[in-house]
């Protein structure tokens, strides 16, 4: 969940309007807001501030910080509304820690691969900068799958409710990474037996994961690669749900026709398709999903799909009760659709 769908507790804080101005220059200093939420979660400041409110004394006395120094990066905070102010403290909003893994990975997302050298070089050349390509690789994985866990623990739930999860047995995970959101629905239905597919380059910290949690003998690691339905053969029809979650969007739009084709001919009759992500949202002037966009681009996709839009396609591609619906908490949507017989 992106900071932007947090709100103030008015019942502690009056909110008031913003006067920031709307001009280039204004919008162009926005990302210092952006490296004072990541210095302070780097700092432990925001994991400090979820229980109550604290002056910027008793914040760096207890994480031995430089108080001259921290003090008007809360108040920045504050007036940005991301923190709350009150009686001279500190507290952060209600539900942050949830997300706080999230800000770590957004953290490192910017320092290494969503640059404005790298946006500026991908619409250049049209090639996407990947992320698992880097130098890096090995440092941003640890990062990445703690914030795919924190978010599979919101998501799951309303998987397992949506989707009829729970009257199923056999869960094919489509792009299911390191294992979190399969850990994450078995939590919610523990009788589920569930297939992670990804790259190979997952199979490590997923085998890891796994061991960890004592869960290898309800669910097991393919590799294959999305972007070549063909990959899946022979693992489609196995499963009763086949769900894929925050995958789409990484793919082109052929990939992803190819995709749906290749599930909906190769599926039992009856199976439910269930395909979370982080749609356009065409109702707000500024929302999430335009800072998605970025996400998007530096993949080099043009994923512009509203849920209504998706609903339409699986109904075209031969999906029966293509449906949507919005929860609140995730900054995306659900959508369900059927194989017909």
């Amino acid at each position: 969940m992106p900071i932007s769908d947090f709100r103030t507790d008015t019942a502690i804080v009056a909110e008031q309007p913003c006067s920031l101005e709307r001009s280039i220059w204004s919008w162009a200093n926005a990302y210092k807001v952006s490296f004072s939420i990541f210095a302070l979660n780097e700092l432990g400041v925001l994991k400090l501030l979820t229980a109550d409110f604290l002056t910027s004394g008793e914040i760096a006395c207890r994480l031995d910080l430089d108080e001259a120094l921290l003090t008007p990066l809360l108040e920045l905070l504050a007036s940005a509304g991301v923190l709350q102010q009150s009686n001279g403290g500190f507290r952060a909003q209600q539900g942050i820690e949830t997300i706080l893994p999230l800000l770590a990975m957004e953290s490192r997302l910017s320092g290494s691969h969503v640059t404005a050298s790298q946006i500026a070089k991908v619409v250049r050349t049209g090639e996407a900068a990947d992320i698992f390509q880097s130098g890096n690789v090995e440092e941003y994985i640890p990062v990445f799958a703690a914030a795919m866990r924190s978010s599979a623990r919101t998501l799951a739930p309303h998987l397992v409710r949506f989707g009829n999860i729970r009257q199923c047995r056999r869960v094919l995970d489509l792009g299911g990474a390191d294992g979190s959101l399969a850990l994450a629905l078995r939590r919610v239905a523990p009788h589920l037996s569930i297939t992670v597919v990804d790259l190979p380059r997952m199979q490590a910290p997923f085998e890891q994961q796994i061991h960890e949690h004592s869960a290898g003998a309800a669910i097991e690691f393919r590799t294959a690669d999305l972007r070549n339905p063909e990959t899946l053969a022979g693992l489609l029809g196995e499963a009763d749900v086949i769900v894929i979650s925050n995958v789409i969007h990484l793919l082109t739009t052929g990939q992803r026709l190819a995709l749906y084709h290749t599930v909906r001919q190769s599926s039992a009759p009856g199976t439910r398709f269930v395909v979370y992500d982080q749609f356009i949202n065409r109702v707000e002037p500024l929302n999430a999903t335009h800072f998605m966009a970025v996400d998007w681009v530096i993949n080099g996709v043009q994923f512009r799909e509203t849920p209504e839009q998706l609903c339409e396609i699986l109904q075209a591609a031969g999906f029966s009760d293509a449906q949507f619906r919005r929860f609140s908490g995730l900054p995306g949507a659900v959508i369900g659709a059927r194989v017909n017989g």
